[in-house]
């Protein structure tokens, strides 16, 4: 479990007599911010009642041997004192923790390192992308600056902040993607990690999201019941990889399908650009450059005794090779944009061959699906051909959010004539 691994590389983590198990609960839900991808259930921010979350952290502890905790949500910081009273609470139970949602924008430097002083081993933020048109178009309410100010002081207070992006949003492009390459590349040299384990999503329209709206806009989601019956088959069960994604950015989609490499390869490109300190290649020289009032050394692990508890909680998988016979040239690709030797083959070079064969391999996995849903009659194989098809050929070249660019669309069409149609546009526009 990734997660798990987040823990291993925490000095912390191989204390005498810790407990060997871990959990995660929620402390709040819902978040403060509306990113246009994004759909919420509910409305507003609510946070729980602390005295049973304390109550369920001792049954943990004391019942099932749990030492290592997860906060999920999407909003951890805010209000700042319950953030601090959270985190008293884990830290009085002696628990080494991770907040696996937050917004760059809700610390302080001075709570970095009080979060980490009470068992804080990372922060998880939602950084999406490293461009700053895609960043506005998502309406996140922040720069590439405060992202990245706020990365160096997690990585200054020797804490993980793991990184995940949203790609394929109206308005990618190849140079977008890039910029996100490069963004990747430059905060991986900063925390002294290479950028190999990156979450990279594609953006999935999502009723009740600007996004699901900007396709009923441009055509590709219908507006009908029985259309939108249809879109939601389509997604039913659907990662938000790749192989589903719903093209609204008006790039041709061998372009498209690409991208998720070429962000690493990009990353790489930056992280090899010059001769790399020893702070970044050990993690051993980093643990023993760690300031001694924040990290013990007594603590930090040996080589044999981070090994031995990577080793528990990894197994070997046999899905790999499963994959990879798949899948031979994204397996490639990914092995390649991970790798130092790609970034000595030039991009005129490289890129085009490699987006070719991602092609290709589409392209193959698409027959199959078509011929396989006309065989056995499957209705969402048959579904998927027909959105692959729809797409929307609209470049967005503004830095607008999406939210505004749907408004000046509504603008230039016919008023709702009706109470119904205007409900609807209520509720295309989500909450």
């Amino acid at each position: 479990m990734e997660s798990t691994v987040w823990f291993a590389n925490d000095p912390r983590s191989v204390e005498p007599g810790r407990k060997p198990n871990m959990a995660m609960a929620w402390v709040g839900k819902g978040c403060v911010g509306r990113c246009t991808f994004c759909q919420r259930f509910s409305k507003g921010y609510h946070l729980f009642d602390l005295k049973k979350f304390e109550e369920h952290i001792k049954e943990l502890k004391n019942r099932h041997d749990v030492q290592y905790f997860i906060l999920t949500g999407e909003n951890f910081g805010l209000p700042r004192d319950f953030a601090y009273d959270v985190a008293r609470i884990l830290k009085k139970h002696e628990m080494l923790w991770f907040a696996g949602g937050a917004r760059c924008t809700n610390f302080r430097p001075e709570d970095y390192k009080f979060f980490r002083e009470c068992g804080c081993i990372g922060l998880k933020f939602g950084v999406e992308s490293g461009s700053q048109k895609i960043l506005d178009i998502m309406e996140k309410m922040f720069s590439v600056e405060q992202l990245t100010a706020a990365l160096k002081v997690a990585a200054d207070n020797g804490m993980l902040a793991p990184l995940s992006l949203c790609i394929g949003m109206p308005g990618e492009t190849d140079e977008t993607i890039m910029q996100t390459g490069k963004f990747i590349g430059e905060i991986s040299r900063m925390q002294g990690i290479p950028p190999l384990d990156v979450a990279v999503f594609y953006a999935l329209p999502l009723p009740g999201a600007p996004l699901y709206e900007y396709g009923q806009l441009h055509g590709v989601i219908g507006t009908e019941p029985d259309e939108e019956e249809q879109y939601l088959i389509y997604i039913s069960d659907r990662d938000s990889d790749r192989t589903n994604y719903i093209n609204m950015t008006g790039v041709k989609t061998k372009k498209v399908l690409f991208w998720e490499h070429m962000i690493f390869y990009e990353a790489n490109r930056v992280f090899y650009s010059s001769p790399l300190d020893k702070r970044i290649q050990t993690s051993e020289n980093k643990a023993d450059n760690a300031d001694a009032g924040r990290i013990s050394k007594d603590l930090v692990p040996t080589k044999e005794s981070r090994g031995n508890l990577i080793k528990k909680v990894i197994t070997k998988n046999p899905q790999i090779m499963i994959t990879a016979l798949k899948s031979p040239f994204s397996y490639l690709n990914g092995v390649m944009c991970r790798s130092r030797f790609a970034t000595k083959i030039p991009r005129s070079v490289l890129y085009p061959i490699m987006r070719n064969l991602i092609y290709l391999e589409y392209s193959i996995n698409l027959f199959f699906r078509r011929i396989g849903g006309f065989i056995t009659n499957d209705r969402w194989n048959r579904l998927d051909i027909k959105f692959k098809k729809k797409k929307c050929s609209h470049l967005i070249t503004t830095n607008e959010s999406l939210r505004q660019i749907n408004d000046k669309i509504r603008q230039s069409m016919p008023a709702p004539a009706t109470l119904t149609e205007k409900n609807q546009i209520l509720l295309y526009k989500g909450r």
